[in-house]
């Protein structure tokens, strides 16, 4: 009887306290608390890593950072990059000679942006660019240069079009010799942008001026600038082309045979030559 009364007293001493309905059991004094709160945050830039030695914008942004926002899907963002690689080669012109390859692929790739602020910032920036480039600098990345020009003056926006010929001015007024070495090319795009292929006869290929009443230039002010910039494109050619024989200046011109050229070298016939002709045959 002993036993059993002591293992009664022992379920007694372990058996589960009874709350009243509504009460809550009081927390131990080494409870762990697990509670905790989230919170989410918005990081509207980049986190750079660079160091203080490298040039950045007042929006703490390096040269780097400011070519892969020329390539985004947003144009406005595309427009900021542009300021700010304008306000940093202000700045720092050593880093136009030093990045001067993605510069220049950078700028040539947006000649035919589809958004027309975009495309006069790329203008405002090669304003600044040019000037401090010299002809040897630039003489291997031209050409890519001149095939994203070729693409613009012949795209199928006009306005895309008629902001190229603000690029041919530039390139002109800097470098004529470069631009003129690549005559094959513009000269065919001149045409283009003022006529067009017409049905062929039997007198050969016609092309008929081009008309365009969805423009905004009408059609004569359209070719009058396309006919000015062919003017100065002719005018660099014949200024590049200058060479000195027996100590007096002429001119020295390469005809290619193959092709039939039509043209008249004076407006009357009271009208003589005073400088010196030689051609060369290839």
């Amino acid at each position: 009887m002993a036993k059993s009364k002591k293992k009664k007293q022992q379920f007694k001493d372990f058996q589960k306290v009874k709350l009243k309905v509504g009460k809550k059991l009081a927390k131990a004094d080494n409870v762990t608390d697990t509670f905790f709160k989230t919170r989410s945050i918005q990081i509207r830039e980049k986190v750079s890593r660079t160091t203080n030695l490298q040039p950045t914008t007042k929006r703490k942004l390096n040269i780097s950072d400011l070519f892969s926002r020329c390539s985004h899907y947003n144009a406005s963002m595309r427009q900021d990059a542009l300021t700010g690689l304008h306000e940093l080669l202000s700045a720092h012109h050593a880093l136009i000679h030093t990045h001067l390859s993605p510069l220049l692929s950078c700028l040539s790739h947006m000649f035919i942006d589809k958004d027309a602020s975009v495309r006069a910032s790329v203008h405002r920036l090669l304003r600044l660019v040019f000037p401090l480039v010299s002809l040897t600098q630039i003489r291997p990345f031209f050409p890519l240069v001149t095939a994203h020009l070729c693409c613009a003056m012949t795209h199928i926006c006009d306005d895309i079009q008629v902001d190229s010929l603000a690029v041919l001015d530039l390139c002109l007024q800097f470098y004529p010799a470069l631009v003129t070495s690549a005559t094959d090319q513009l000269l065919l795009n001149f045409i283009e942008q003022i006529s067009r292929q017409g049905q062929s006869s039997q007198a050969g290929q016609t092309r008929a001026l081009l008309v365009n009443p969805n423009s905004r230039l009408s059609s004569h002010k359209w070719r009058s600038k396309v006919l000015d910039r062919l003017h100065r494109f002719l005018r660099a050619m014949v200024d590049n082309q200058m060479v000195e024989t027996d100590g007096r200046m002429h001119h020295s011109s390469v005809i290619d045979c193959n092709m039939t050229c039509h043209f008249q070298p004076f407006g009357s016939l009271a009208v003589s030559a005073n400088v010196g002709t030689a051609f060369k045959l290839r």
